[in-house]
């Protein structure tokens, strides 16, 4: 996925826009319940290498941003509350809205800080209507101040530009809204729990709103720098929404080209957040999954100096390297694919070309002992010259020489020989487009093609764009025996996130054809790459730490892939010539490097929903091992972890989060098989011990 060749993915795959919320609750709020989780090993290497700077301490934040710089949450001391606030410009009569909360009609963002200022700048647009706009945060003394301006480019009629704040009806149904002028209340709306039959609630003039839950224990003040005569607040459910929504107008009417309405905002969220004491339960016996561990993708810019310090410092269970079939064979060799001109692919891969570095580096990877996949996205244009398409008929001889030859070379010259092929995300045409019977087909024909020239290399069922909608696409495969003779692994990737149900679905799908099922691509943003810093933040770390948890709990994967351990997605800042880890960094770390090899994923449970809970029970020369990872998505709560052997006596302590990485706690106790812990704020905490 990167850069202009990306455009494709998000002109073609719909489910991109579906990001993984951070504040989706899911499962049941009462009791135990049974959860994945994973194991063991001995707590290893902590600190990074010499050449990157140490973590910065980062204070807990008020709001989290998306890629275009709206607040898409808001934070109250670690608990989220989805409460966002974007611009909107409406046509005349609100035929169309420009909407800067619409990733797909945004472009040209870039991010900055100026001290502790946030700043993005853009373009949005709707129709034919195009705005420019900026986007400010800072956050002091328990508010979010934001400014923002909007600059059209285009003169058409509009309603206005308003300030959106969106309030989630779950969270707030049956609370109070009130607007107010200069601290005097000028009206006040009971927020419905059903649909109403006027869905306009309030409308005032005012400067400031304040909204109440049922309860009051969350309360949400609203202040602009200005009054405005158009203020209200109405319920979306009217136009197939799920939220309240409060709209200011900053300004009414048309916006000539070249003009600009600007606006300032605070949001300040306060009251109880949840620090219910959590529950967890190991089951030490269980043995729910295999798990080999962490790796990741060698796609785009595998040349920084970000692969390099990875590959020293993570782990690699796991391998994924694209085949650049455009560069190997740019045109083609001749006009017999049962006749190689291997002078003319060779020259391809001379002394310094992108080809050969590829494989030196598929051969150190393959010599860490790393399982490797290959994969394709393009195939070379005068073979496949429109991508997002299927390939035709005529077309499969020469693509089989193509693939085949690039393989044979790697493997003759190289010694480099991919234990699995795949085409990626054929579901999605990325970016080579399969129905399900056609992947089912594909596997055969290159399956087939391999075992006639020699490989082992077996296929991939599936490597989906997404678990979202369960292993349906690949059934039509796993029901063919013929195509099966050739498949090794199932897998799929997990941008946006998928439920517990269809997660499941995959894992049993791969453990009825004892198959390994592999997370080939990790990330919870695949429309992300498009706004640039934002993979960077400490918002979009505690979405791949609920993605990767989640993966860890319900479908039970034999290797996790991070998309990339490059610098594309890269889990590091630049500064300079120095790399500074993000808590994504710290994050992988811990799943990655203190999770043991060949671990058993056991059985665990929680009470709480944002605290995820994953274990893994490890063999090695000293015995036994159990390696527990503890999410807490939430606000700093205790915890009490139950079911321990009752020959532990102490388990080990690493914690990552806002205020830094991998640091090492004091030991902690455990008494009877049970340890109390103290869970920070939006952390992971890893505790390992011996039996």
């Amino acid at each position: 996925m990167s850069g202009k060749q990306r455009q494709l993915d998000v002109q073609s795959a719909g489910w991109h826009s579906r990001r993984l919320g951070l504040f989706m609750a899911r499962g049941d709020a009462m009791g135990l319940r049974p959860l994945a989780v994973v194991a063991v090993a001995l707590l290893t290497a902590l600190a990074g290498s010499s050449s990157i700077a140490s973590a910065e301490t980062q204070a807990l934040p008020l709001a989290f941003h998306d890629g275009p710089g709206n607040v898409r949450s808001m934070c109250l001391q670690g608990q989220h509350v989805p409460i966002a606030a974007h611009l909107w410009v409406p046509s005349k009569g609100w035929g169309s809205i420009a909407d800067t909360g619409n990733i797909w009609s945004v472009e040209n963002v870039q991010m900055r800080k100026s001290g502790n200022v946030t700043i993005w700048t853009g373009q949005f647009s709707a129709g034919k209507n195009r705005f420019d706009y900026r986007q400010a945060a800072r956050e002091t003394g328990g508010t979010v101040h934001l400014s923002a301006s909007v600059t059209s480019r285009t003169s058409a009629p509009l309603e206005g530009v308003y300030f959106v704040v969106t309030l989630p009806i779950e969270v707030f149904a049956g609370g109070q809204c009130s607007l107010s002028l200069n601290g005097v209340e000028q009206g006040s709306a009971e927020l419905p729990v059903d649909k109403p039959p006027e869905p306009h609630l309030l409308w005032a003039t005012g400067d400031g709103a304040e909204i109440r839950n049922a309860d009051s224990s969350l309360v949400l003040d609203v202040g602009f720098g200005r009054k405005s005569d158009d203020f209200w607040i109405q319920d979306d459910r009217e136009w197939g929404g799920d939220a309240y929504q409060l709209l200011f107008e900053f300004h009414d009417g048309s916006l000539p080209a070249g003009e600009s309405a600007s606006i300032a905002a605070t949001l300040r969220l306060a009251g109880s957040p949840d620090k219910t004491p959590a529950h967890l339960k190991i089951y030490p016996a269980s043995s729910r999954y295999l798990f080999d561990g962490c790796g990741g993708n060698f796609h785009y810019e595998v040349e920084s100096p970000q692969t390099r310090h990875n590959l020293d410092t993570l782990r690699v269970a796991w391998a994924r390297h694209v085949m650049r079939l455009r560069q190997w064979e740019p045109r083609n060799d001749n006009e017999s694919p049962d006749v190689t001109n291997w002078e003319y692919l060779a020259s391809r891969a001379g002394e310094g070309s992108d080809i050969e570095r590829d494989l030196l580096l598929m051969k150190e990877l393959q010599g860490r002992g790393a399982p490797l996949i290959a994969t394709v996205w393009n195939l070379p244009k005068w073979l496949h010259p429109k991508p997002g398409t299927t390939l035709p008929a005529a077309a499969w001889p020469e693509a089989l020489e193509c693939i085949g030859s690039y393989l044979a070379y790697a493997k003759n010259q190289y010694g480099v020989e991919p234990e699995y092929f795949s085409f990626n995300e054929p579901d999605c045409g990325v970016y080579v487009l399969f129905s399900s019977r056609g992947h089912r087909d594909a596997i055969k024909k290159v399956g087939a093609h391999f075992a006639r020239i020699g490989l082992k290399t077996r296929l991939l069922l599936g490597d989906t764009c997404t678990a979202q909608g369960g292993a349906a696409y690949a059934l039509p495969a796993a029901s063919d025996p013929e195509a099966m003779k050739y498949v090794g692994a199932a897998a799929f990737h997990s941008w946006g996130g998928a439920s517990p149900s269809e997660y499941g679905e995959w894992a049993d799908l791969a453990e009825l054809h004892g198959l390994p099922l592999l997370v080939t691509e990790v990330g919870s943003d695949a429309g992300a790459w498009m706004f640039p810093g934002y993979i960077q933040t400490f918002g979009y770390a505690i979405d791949d730490l609920r993605n990767y948890m989640e993966l860890l709990l319900y479908a039970r994967p034999r290797g996790t892939l991070l998309w990339e351990y490059t610098s594309d997605y890269g889990l590091f800042d630049q500064a300079g010539s120095r790399l500074v880890p993000t808590a994504r960094y710290w994050f992988v770390k811990h799943l990655g490097n203190l999770t043991p090899e060949s671990a058993i994923g056991l059985e665990t449970a929680s009470d709480i929903d944002d605290v995820l809970f994953v274990a893994f029970r490890g063999e090695s020369t000293s015995g036994t091992r159990y390696v527990l990872h503890v999410a807490n998505l939430g606000a700093t709560r205790s915890a009490q972890i139950s079911g321990l052997p009752a020959s532990t006596q102490t388990l080990d302590a690493v914690r990552s989060g806002p205020a830094g990485g991998m640091i090492r706690l004091p030991p902690v106790p455990v008494r009877s098989g049970t340890a109390d812990v103290s869970l920070p704020a939006l952390s992971l905490l890893t505790l390992s011990g011996g039996d």
